[in-house]
């Protein structure tokens, strides 16, 4: 049953693609300008990065806007907020990395001219990128195409993260996983003394499944159609904002299409099977994590990172892969699963999506925050394919932070000795 639920729970909530849109040398007038001002300063003060993907191509455009009227820091600060959670626009990573470079912070520009080069396909970008980086520094080209010599971090006891299994887990998954955490970040991990229960789910994907179906209806109707619906159920626009008013209006719109008994049918069988499965809130959990496991800050215990293999979502999320803050993370393995996502298993690479995912976290535990490279392990993956093109190699500015990191709280432990 199980196994059929996933299957299912797949199928429903596959993310649309975000539409791309072309600006061009559109021109806003001064109304829409403002318009989009506003729009774009609540989405960055809401701080929801799903919100702000969802809506990336706003900031993308102001952006565009400022740098045309020579309002650099104005578009520099936009194009780094959108590529935070849209790292994978090569353009807007070179636009970036030429305004940077124009005003004199050429280090950062090199990093990011570099990313573009190492993984643009379009000829323009590449050469773009290659003239740009040439006119900064003749000789990095070569050393680019030179073999890297990676060194093993020396691993640091003064400074230790404690897994802590949640529910039912894999314990040679995280017997792995301990290990590779180690050799990548270069601090102690160790495991908690027992595993900690996740209680029951905070919202069945019974919620998930009506939310889509409801989508895909008004989607295709008109909003007099709507109006007509809603009107004949006694319901107003705020009653669908809930689960109930959802689903009496899906109920009432297939009781009027051909063979409606037949989907109306199916549909609340569907309900019925959906309701017993469901997702955990991550806050809730990292909220008991903080409960149960206090940070003492004499202490070098630095953080908890709890694995789990329980769905996660957070506010109007269909799911999360993690959630973090300073000194807690919980991350979930279930959706790197080969069952699934419908692929033969695969453990190496279950292993690897779960640590990228635990390393990211890790770092948000250690109050180093999110970078703008999309390959590095601490890239924002929008989906899983995104989160499977990410390295497991950190870029140079998340390692500079967290050796800084390293450095300033052994120089701490130091003095109190």
């Amino acid at each position: 049953m199980k196994k059929i639920l996933l299957s299912f729970i797949v199928i429903i909530l596959i993310s649309n693609s975000l539409t791309l849109h072309v600006y061009g040398e559109q021109i806003l007038s001064d109304i829409k300008k403002k318009e989009l001002i506003e729009k774009v300063d609540k989405l960055l003060k809401e701080g929801d990065n799903v919100n702000l993907r969802r809506n990336v191509n706003d900031v993308f455009l102001l952006g565009d806007i400022y740098s045309e009227e020579g309002e650099d820091k104005k578009a520099i600060n936009l194009f780094t907020e959108a590529l935070k959670v849209d790292a994978w626009r090569l353009e807007y990573q070179l636009k970036l990395a030429k305004l940077l470079t124009k005003n004199k912070e050429v280090n950062q520009a090199m990093q990011i001219a570099k990313i573009v080069y190492e993984l643009a396909e379009e000829e323009k970008l590449v050469v773009e990128a290659e003239e740009l980086l040439n006119n900064l520094d003749k000789n990095l080209l070569g050393k680019l195409k030179e073999k890297d010599i990676k060194q093993k971090k020396e691993i640091e006891d003064n400074i230790e993260i404690i897994i802590v299994p949640i529910g039912d887990v894999n314990k040679r998954l995280l017997s792995e996983l301990r290990e590779h955490l180690e050799k990548n970040i270069g601090i102690k991990f160790s495991f908690f003394k027992k595993e900690l229960q996740s209680g029951n789910f905070d919202r069945s994907y019974a919620v998930l499944y009506v939310k889509k179906i409801f989508e895909n209806i008004t989607s295709s109707l008109s909003s007099y159609n709507i109006e007509q619906l809603l009107h004949e159920v006694n319901l107003k626009k705020s009653d669908v904002d809930i689960h109930e008013g959802k689903i009496k209006l899906i109920k009432t719109y297939f009781n009027k299409i051909p063979e409606g008994d037949k989907i109306l049918k199916e549909f609340e069988t569907n309900l019925k099977n959906l309701e017993s499965e469901g997702q955990y809130d991550v806050d809730r959990i990292i909220g008991e994590l903080r409960n149960i496991l206090p940070i003492d800050k004499k202490s070098k215990i630095k953080g908890y990172l709890g694995i789990t293999e329980v769905d996660l979502f957070g506010c109007d999320s269909n799911f999360l892969f993690a959630g973090a803050i300073e000194n807690y993370g919980v991350v979930s393995y279930l959706r790197f699963k080969a069952i699934f996502n419908g692929e033969t298993q695969n453990r190496h690479r279950l292993l690897e999506r779960t640590l990228k995912q635990s390393l990211s976290s890790t770092l948000f535990i250690l109050g180093i925050p999110r970078c703008i490279t999309p390959n590095c392990v601490h890239g924002y993956p929008n989906n899983l394919y995104e989160h499977d093109q990410k390295s497991v190699e950190m870029c140079t500015q998340c390692s500079d932070r967290l050796n800084s990191y390293i450095k300033h709280n052994l120089d701490v432990d130091s003095v109190k000795k």
